[in-house]
């Protein structure tokens, strides 16, 4: 089980992007493609956690985006 910290799913027709915690309380980043299928998760760091929760969804959205470098 994990828990969404930010919710940037609306942000792009193409691809659902959210930060979420995990139960043992690590961050990360869960990404699908809107046309479904398995989803990728890329681990952070609490620091870079705290960085985008501090941020407007869309500036999050870039930002998890340009983390797993895709942007």
């Amino acid at each position: 089980m994990s828990k969404i910290i930010v919710n940037a799913s609306g942000v792009s027709q193409d691809v659902f992007v959210w930060l979420k915690m995990a139960n043992d309380g690590h961050y990360y980043i869960e990404r699908m493609k809107s046309t479904g299928g398995a989803s990728d998760k890329f681990p952070v760091s609490a620091e870079f956690a705290a960085k985008v929760q501090k941020m407007s969804v869309e500036d999050a959205w870039v930002a998890m985006e340009k983390f797993v470098g895709v942007v």
